[in-house]
C-alpha cells in the first residue's frame, strides 16, 4: 500500500508482492543504458534469492560478515529469517518481516522533499545542455583538424603521383603521420548520442527520490537488487533492529543538505544516471 509497509502474504511471505510498479522495468533499463558506458548495474544472478533480496546485502553489525536467508519450518508453517551464519557471533537471527520492514523504513528516510526535486531538475537540465554544448564544440574542433588531415593526404598523393616532387621514402613516411593523426582523433570521436527525452528521465528519477521504499518494493526482484546496490554502495548493517550505512549514494545526501543551493551544485553522480562525456 501508499504507507510502504510490507504485506506477507499468509504471514510466511511465501506469495507474490501484488502491486503495479510505479516504474516498469524496460524504462528503468532505457534509463540506465542512455547514459554512461550504456550499461545497468550488475547483479549476480547465483545470489539472487526472491525470497531474500536483502541476503548477502546486509551484514551483521557486530561481525561485518554478510546476512544469509532461509526458511525455518514450524509446527503448522515456514518461517523467513536473515541470520548471521558466523559462528562465531550469530547476533543477528531477524524474521524476514522484521528486517525487511527496517530496511523500507531506511529507504522512506531517505525521500527528497518535493523543492528538492525541482532543484535536482533544474541541475540535471542546465548540466545537459552544458554537456551537449561541449560536446558540439568538441566535435567541430574534431572535424575541422579531421578535415585538414585529409586535405594535406591529398597533397602528399599529388606530390608524389602527379608532380614527383616528393620520393615514396618521404610520402609513404608523411602518410604514416598523417593516418596516425585521424586514429587519434578517431579515438577522440565525441560520443553524439542523445537521450531522446531528457524530461523522462527525470520523472523516472523524481519517482524513485521522491519514494525510494516504493520503488525497491514494488519492482522485480532483479531491479530491486540493482536499486539498493547503487543507493547504498557500501552496502548496509543490521543489529537485530535497526538499520546503519556507511556510504549512501551522493545523489540522496547532495538533495538533502541543508542549505544547499542552485548555484552551488554541479551534477550529482551515484545512483542517477551519469550525463554523456
Amino acid at each position: 500500500d501508499a504507507s510502504g509497509a510490507l504485506p506477507v502474504a499468509g504471514q510466511a511471505g511465501d506469495e507474490p508482492l501484488s502491486f503495479e510498479p510505479l516504474i516498469d522495468d524496460a524504462l528503468y533499463i532505457r534509463v540506465q543504458a542512455a547514459f554512461g558506458n550504456g550499461s545497468v548495474l550488475p547483479v549476480q544472478h547465483s545470489r539472487l534469492h526472491a525470497d531474500f533480496l536483502l541476503r548477502r546485502f546486509v551484514r551483521c553489525n557486530e561481525c561485518e560478515r554478510p546476512l544469509t536467508g532461509s526458511w525455518s519450518r514450524g509446527r503448522k508453517k515456514r518461517y523467513a529469517y536473515y541470520r548471521c551464519y558466523n559462528s562465531a557471533c550469530r547476533a543477528v537471527n531477524a524474521r524476514k518481516e522484521l528486517l525487511e520492514s527496517q530496511f523500507l523504513s531506511f529507504l522512506r528516510s531517505l525521500s527528497v522533499r518535493p523543492d528538492r526535486l525541482r532543484l535536482f531538475r533544474e541541475v540535471v537540465r542546465e548540466a545537459y545542455k552544458d554537456k551537449r554544448r561541449q560536446q558540439s564544440a568538441n566535435r567541430a574542433r574534431i572535424e575541422a583538424r579531421a578535415q585538414r588531415l585529409h586535405e594535406r593526404k591529398n597533397l602528399l598523393v599529388d606530390a608524389m603521383v602527379f608532380e614527383k616532387s616528393i620520393s615514396r621514402a618521404t610520402y609513404e613516411e608523411q602518410i604514416e603521420r598523417v593516418e596516425a593523426d585521424l586514429q587519434l582523433l578517431a579515438s577522440q570521436k565525441v560520443d553524439s548520442r542523445r537521450v531522446r527525452d531528457i524530461e523522462e528521465v527525470l520523472e523516472f528519477a523524481g519517482s524513485v527520490l521522491i519514494r525510494p521504499d516504493l520503488y525497491w518494493q514494488n519492482s522485480s526482484p532483479e531491479l530491486s537488487v540493482r536499486f539498493q546496490t547503487a543507493a547504498f554502495p557500501g552496502g548496509v548493517t543490521f543489529d537485530g533492529q535497526n538499520i546503519r550505512t556507511p556510504v549512501t549514494s551522493p545523489i540522496f545526501g547532495v538533495l538533502q543538505a541543508a542549505g544547499a543551493d542552485y548555484e552551488g551544485l554541479a551534477s550529482p553522480t551515484g545512483f542517477e544516471p551519469v550525463l554523456p562525456p
